[in-house]
């Protein structure tokens, strides 16, 4: 074998190992831009099942609710895609992050100007009440 391509051959094989792999992206809608001003605005009430998929903007009897997208998880044994969301009042002052992690069981609560809520994730839907005794 010619020593001038084996050289060349080694040389390419040493540096296609050491190109960085490229970076993971978080799964879903990108977190950069949250909130779409373009969000279609869906009426929703408390304890009902409403999809939080796509460009939607969730309107409760308190507060606005967007769904931010996915962010993987790896801090566990078992990686895991957390689903988050924002609550904002109507004045926009006040202002909950919350996320749901499929470890956590269906449901978990927010604060938002001292009223907890507590949610229910069901694959694309979520359902929201207001905590017993607000």
């Amino acid at each position: 074998m010619n020593v001038l391509l084996f050289t060349t051959l080694t040389a390419a094989l040493l540096l296609a190992a050491c190109a960085t792999p490229e970076s993971t992206q978080p799964a879903g809608r990108p977190l950069e831009n949250p909130i779409s001003y373009q969000a279609a605005v869906v009426p929703s009430s408390y304890g009902l099942p409403t999809s939080f998929l796509g460009n939607k903007l969730l309107r409760y009897p308190h507060f606005d609710l967007i769904f931010l997208g996915t962010t993987l998880d790896q801090s566990r044994s078992f990686p895991a895609h957390l689903l988050r969301f924002q609550a904002r009042n109507s004045s926009g002052r006040a202002v909950a992050l919350f996320t749901w992690h499929p470890a956590s069981g269906d449901s978990d609560s927010f604060f938002l100007d001292g009223r907890r809520y507590q949610f229910t994730v069901d694959v694309d839907t979520l359902q929201i009440s207001v905590f017993p005794g607000n």
